[in-house]
């Protein structure tokens, strides 16, 4: 197999040197993404990107190599494989370290590692990077912190505006490549070059950052008895409340109507002793039976519905 020969320097070494900047980086980046996208359209899943298999050439423009481990997208239907897997830990994507097929999504993953690697100057599990058994752990279930946290908590002049600078749409860019679940990464590496391009023209992303309530329903499922204790004590205290609540409301309004009742018995009385004056009623031949019978007529008519 004969193929051109690259002189040129390692990705993470040509920015450093070449492409200080945010700008410069993420349009050096795009030209990786379309060279990645080149490969999947024509069937091939590189597998092992990484800062080392991408040269940059004195003219700028970076070269995808080292297909060594790569794969046909349709290569396994029929073949006996080992359980060998070949990857670079540190790059990995979940489904990888889970010894599930790589796929156009494994590549998507290992685009966001480089973008991080680019944007932060270190990797996204970074803190676990020594312990091969704890890498692996944590790129299956810890979500990295936003590059704009790591940059935000580096103590070097211009972190704080480093750190509002990544705040946002990279940091958002960033987490839609490297989700856990494959479907909810970039459709491919086309459509992370885009959204970046957007970025750079200043326009809305496509991608969007998750919702609270996809990240309850993961934390959910990651944590499923504590999930089901805690939601079985909130229904416990919220229906403690609510009958609580409702006998308080039911004493009230009982307390209420027995003060109307009061002072509608009350105020009966002084009207009927009222009218027992013959002076006060208008009529000096009023008789007792008479002031009896008004009031039995009065207690049908106005003190009706108050029991006994």
């Amino acid at each position: 197999l004969v193929g051109d020969l690259v002189k040129g320097h390692a990705f993470d070494v040509f920015c450093a040197a070449r492409a200080p900047d945010v700008e410069a980086r993420l349009r050096l980046f795009v030209q990786v993404c379309r060279a990645v996208d080149h490969a999947h359209r024509n069937l091939v899943v590189h597998r092992d990107l990484k800062p080392a298999n991408i040269l940059v050439g004195p003219d700028g423009q970076p070269h995808l190599l080292d297909f060594g481990i790569a794969k046909l997208v349709d290569d396994d239907a029929g073949l006996t494989r080992s359980g060998e897997r070949v990857l670079t830990p540190s790059h990995a994507s979940p489904e990888q370290i889970a010894g599930l097929p790589a796929t156009t999504a494994t590549d998507v993953y290992a685009l966001g590692v480089l973008l991080y690697q680019l944007l932060t100057g270190q990797l996204p599990h970074a803190a676990s990077a020594d312990h091969p058994a704890a890498l692996s752990r944590a790129i299956v279930e810890a979500d990295p912190p936003r590059p704009s946290q790591v940059v935000g908590a580096a103590r070097t002049d211009g972190a704080a505006s480093r750190a509002r600078r990544l705040a946002g749409d990279l940091d958002t860019l960033v987490a839609t490549a490297l989700h856990k679940e494959p479907s909810r990464r970039y459709a491919g590496a086309a459509a992370l070059a885009d959204d970046i391009e957007r970025h750079l023209e200043h326009l809305p992303l496509l991608a969007r950052a998750d919702g609270i309530g996809y990240r309850l329903l993961k934390f959910g499922r990651r944590h499923r008895l504590g999930t089901a204790l805690g939601v079985a004590t909130t229904a416990a205290v919220v229906t403690l409340v609510a009958f609580y609540t409702q006998r308080l409301a039911d004493e009230r309004d009982s307390a209420r109507r027995e003060r109307d009742a009061a002072e509608q018995i009350t105020a009966f009385m002084h009207s009927l002793f009222q009218g027992a004056d013959p002076e006060s009623a208008g009529n000096p031949d009023r008789r007792v039976r008479d002031v009896v019978v008004d009031a039995a007529q009065r207690v049908e008519r106005d003190l009706a519905g108050q029991g006994d």
